[in-house]
Parts: structure tokens; sequence; C-alpha cells
């Protein structure tokens, strides 16, 4: 009976050893090249043999981590894609909103090369088309080459129902001056001109 008994228990514990090694083999695998690829751990198949394991104190599966969230696909073009552009095909500025009165504008650098500086010219029309303002921006920073800059923007003008914007100087980095044509920005200038 002692025989019996003893012998059962080893057989057991040597199961439970079994498994338990097989176990650490597989974490010491998934760990060893979830760190070798810089990716997350293996997704599990299921909850582990025993049981234990996977059940929380109500007896309850484990709920499953949560996926790392995929990045959001980048939505400019590298600026090695893109042409290298004259100074008067470079950059494109488009009126998007307005916020409490205030106008604002996306600037888009079309290009390969960083623009530094640029020379804006706002202007605002009423419900008929007709000018009721030209307002001016120089705008410095860094705009690499195929990215946005979203929050351009102007003095609020009564009346003004529709905007548009150009640019009559622009600078790109490396460059010594600001290259500059002033028949770009007329003062008067008419709708979609």
């Amino acid at each position: 009976m002692k025989h019996s008994l003893l012998s059962r228990c080893t057989v057991l514990s040597l199961c439970i050893c079994a498994t338990l090694g097989a176990a650490c083999d597989e974490k010491k695998e998934g760990s060893a090249s979830s760190s070798a690829s810089g990716s997350a751990p293996p997704k599990s198949s299921g909850p582990a043999s025993t049981g234990a394991a996977s059940t929380g104190a109500t007896g309850k599966p484990a709920p499953a981590p949560a996926p790392a969230p995929t990045p959001a696909p980048e939505k400019t073009a590298p600026a090695s894609s893109l042409p290298v552009k004259g100074p008067w095909e470079a950059v494109k500025i488009t009126f998007t909103k307005e916020e409490n009165g205030t106008p604002y504008f996306t600037m888009e650098n079309l290009g390969q090369k960083t623009i530094t500086v640029c020379f804006i010219d706002f202007y605002g029309y009423d419900e008929k088309g007709s000018q009721l303002v030209h307002k001016t921006l120089s705008w410095n920073g860094s705009l690499e080459g195929g990215k946005k800059d979203d929050r351009v923007d102007t003095e609020k003008a009564d009346g003004v129902k529709t905007w548009e914007a150009t640019y009559h100087g622009i600078k790109f980095e490396g460059d010594d001056k600001v290259t500059t044509d002033d028949k770009r920005a007329p003062a008067k200038r008419p709708k979609g001109g």
C-alpha cells in the first residue's frame, strides 16, 4: 500500500515538474525572441493546461491582455521622395476654419527643401466676392518637406465670408536671403486670383 501511494506521488510530481519545465522553457523562448526583435510577447493560444494559472479568484479565465495600439500611418510623404520645387511651387496655403472669428490656414511644404521663412498674404472677401481686407504675415519656423503647419492664422475682419491666401516671399534652409516677388501680392486682388 505504501509503495503504491509513493509511486502515485512520484508520477504526479514528475508530471507537475514536466509541465512547469515546459512552461518555463516557453516563457524563456518568448521573452528572448520578443526582446531580440523588439516586438510584443507572442499571443497566448489559450489557457494553460493546468487551469490554475489562467483563472482568477472567481474561477473564470483571466482576460486577455489588450493589444498594443497601432501607430497611425504618416499622412505626409517623406521629403526625400518629393521633387525639388522652385520658390513659387513649394507652398500650398489653404483656408481651413474659423475659431471665434479668427481664420486659420494650413501651410503645406510640397517640396524637398525645409522652409524657414514665408511672407504670407491673406485676402478676405464679402459674400459678393468684393475684397474687404489684405493682411500679411511673416511666418518664421522650420517646415520640412512634405510637412504641414495647420495653425497659421491672421486677425479677424468684420464682414469677411471667404478667405484666400498666397505668398510673395520664401526662404529655404541654407539660403542666404529671402526670394521675393511683390507682384504675387498686390494690394487689390480679385477673388480666385
